[in-house]
Parts: C-alpha cells; sequence; structure tokens
C-alpha cells in the first residue's frame, strides 16, 4: 500500500484507483491541454533511519596545517654532571680600596735591642718629703707593711667624671668632691 497525504485513508485512494483504472482506459478519454502545475503539499513525516552503509577508503593525505601555538614551559630538568675546569680568565682591574679592618691583637714582644748610650749626667737632688711635697708629688711609704701597695697619685674630680674612668689606677687616690 502506497503512503498519501490526504484526508482520505491509503485503502480509500487505493481502492478508488483500482476501480477507475477498470472502468476507463486512457485511449477512452479525451485529452486537452496541461493544466497548470499545483502547488507543493506539505512535508511528509521523516522516515526511519536508515541501516550505516560500509566503512569507506581511506582519502589521500591532506596538506600540513599551519605551525601551531608554542606550548607552556615545561619543569626544569635535573641538574646536569659538572664539566671540566675551564681556562684561568684574564686578571681583572683592582677594585676600590676597602675599610679599615679593626686593632689586631698585641703582638710579642721582640726582643731587647741593644744598649744606648749613656746619658748626660742628672743632678745631685736628694730625694725626700720636702722635696717631693715641693714638686706637688705624693711622698707614699708602704715598707713594713704587709700586703700595702704606694700610692703616687691624690686626684680631686667629680662623681661623673669618676664614672667616666673605665679603668681606675689601684694606685691613686681619688677625692669626689660634689659627693
Amino acid at each position: 500500500m502506497a503512503n498519501y497525504n490526504s484526508a482520505f485513508t491509503g485503502a480509500q485512494i487505493d481502492a478508488a484507483l483500482a476501480l477507475a483504472s477498470s472502468a476507463v482506459q486512457p485511449a477512452d478519454i479525451p485529452t486537452g491541454p496541461q493544466g497548470p502545475q499545483g502547488e507543493t503539499g506539505p512535508q511528509g513525516e521523516t522516515g526511519p533511519q536508515g541501516e550505516t552503509g560500509p566503512q569507506g577508503d581511506t582519502g589521500p593525505q591532506g596538506i600540513q596545517g599551519p605551525q601551531g601555538d608554542t606550548g607552556p614551559q615545561g619543569i626544569q630538568g635535573p641538574t646536569g654532571d659538572t664539566g671540566p675546569q675551564g681556562d684561568t680568565g684574564p686578571q681583572g682591574i683592582q677594585g676600590p680600596q676597602g675599610d679599615t679592618g679593626p686593632q689586631g691583637d698585641t703582638g710579642p714582644q721582640g726582643i731587647q735591642g741593644p744598649t744606648g748610650d749613656t746619658g748626660p749626667a742628672g743632678s745631685d737632688a736628694t730625694v725626700n718629703a720636702t722635696n717631693v711635697a715641693a714638686a706637688g708629688g705624693v711622698l707614699s711609704d708602704p715598707t713594713g707593711v704587709t700586703g700595702a701597695d704606694a700610692i703616687t697619685n691624690i686626684m680631686r674630680l667629680t662623681q661623673a667624671e669618676y664614672d667616666a674612668i673605665v679603668t681606675p689606677d689601684a694606685s691613686t687616690i681619688y677625692a669626689i668632691t660634689d659627693a
């Protein structure tokens, strides 16, 4: 049975065609001029999907495409072996003078030098309490006292001046004036 796009069923149309073909023969029908083409009927329903055909032959190689963009940076590889020692390069220019370094430790005692010439003769002055006092000195005699040390200097100063002394002298008497 054929498919038709009509208000009649396919069976009704097929029956009418069979009846018409037996009743009238084409030779019996006078023919007139051909009428104008009728309007295109509406689109019929889509038929079922056909089976997939066999695989076709591989086509020829296409032309090479354009160069692609550069890819991202790869991860760093492991460090390689150390190469051989290179030749020594030329001497560089001298750099600027560096800062002076800190004071070094005192070196060892040197050997004693030769004896110097004899100096001129001194005066015949006698050292006694009167001469020491007249010269502004201090007379100190620790003789006969166990553990006593001689005093060689007496000094008058303020507390602030005394505090500024890094290491006071053990043989000096300090008189603080603002205490």
